[in-house]
């Protein structure tokens, strides 16, 4: 009598929803079968009704769950390295190299601490990586930085925070170029001997450099080609001029041998080739340098 009551009561359930219409073979086996197991099926769409639920709270929470954030890096790389020329016994200062993160990246116990791994250079450098605060890491070199040298950063997930995903697992950068330029061309008379006469001049790099590649790359010309030289100052084979270094051997100043003067006014052109190395890595001039 109860399962009779029960099937009645479901088709009259679908017959409200659907309509009146002939179910197939199936369904109505279906009905037979929930009617003859009332508990069952029950159970069975108290159970469907705890999923669908449990589903949707479930999916709630991972719409609202915290979401990693993702970190750009940008880096600045290093610049070339100062001293004061008020104080030419002064320390070198290195530029380091710095990433800087688009948000906060240090682990909380590592913000403004040096850094013990997660990350290094290729090829590498001997130095020191350090969080300056918590978007921005640097490299401070235990010597300076060599000219025109290309390295690529390498940096783990365990360098920052938890929470946080890099945009990128590795940054290229390069150093400086080795330069040179003329600061100072002048002639020169003694006031002690004004007979004595010379053409001076200040070159100033960006690396340092050896006297002796510089002999090798620097030439003088006498523009109307007086000969300005033949003053007996120089040996056969000799530049006419020599090479004092100056501060961290990144000021050169040269002096020619005394001069003869020219019967008419001449000029005199220094260049310097590309040929000339820096001891800093072993670089050379990005460019060929003159001066009149």
């Amino acid at each position: 009598m109860m399962s009779s009551i029960a099937m009645k009561t479901l088709f009259r359930f679908f017959v409200a929803i659907f309509g009146k219409w002939i179910p197939p073979l199936w369904l109505v086996s279906i009905f037979h079968w929930c009617g003859r197991h009332i508990k069952t099926t029950l159970s069975v769409l108290l159970l469907l009704a705890l999923a669908g639920a449990g589903g949707w709270r479930g999916w709630k929470y991972y719409q609202n769950r915290p979401k990693p954030q993702t970190a750009a890096i940008t880096v600045s790389a290093p610049g070339l390295s100062r001293w004061s020329s008020d104080k030419p016994d002064a320390k070198l200062h290195i530029e380091p190299l710095r990433l800087r993160f688009s948000q906060s990246a240090a682990p909380l116990s590592q913000a403004g601490k040096p850094v013990d791994g997660g990350v290094r250079l290729e090829p590498a450098v001997r130095g020191v990586w350090r969080w300056d605060d918590d978007r921005t890491l640097t490299f401070r070199p235990e010597a300076d930085w060599p000219a025109a040298n290309a390295y690529r950063v390498i940096l783990e997930k365990r360098l920052v925070a938890p929470q946080i995903l890099l945009a990128s697992n590795a940054v290229d950068f390069r150093t400086e170029l080795f330069r040179a330029s003329f600061t100072k061309q002048a002639f020169y008379q003694n006031p002690a001997d004004p007979a004595e006469k010379r053409v001076v001049a200040t070159i100033a790099f960006t690396h340092p450099v050896e006297a002796g590649a510089i002999l090798k790359n620097l030439e003088m010309t006498v523009i109307g080609g007086s000969r300005v030289f033949d003053n007996g100052g120089s040996k056969p084979g000799e530049p006419p001029f020599s090479v004092d270094l100056g501060p961290h051997n990144l000021v050169a100043y040269i002096k020619t041998v005394p001069l003869a003067l020219p019967e008419h006014e001449d000029f005199m052109k220094l260049s310097l080739g590309a040929g000339l190395w820096t001891t800093q890595g072993g670089a050379k001039l990005a460019g060929a340098q003159e001066k009149k």
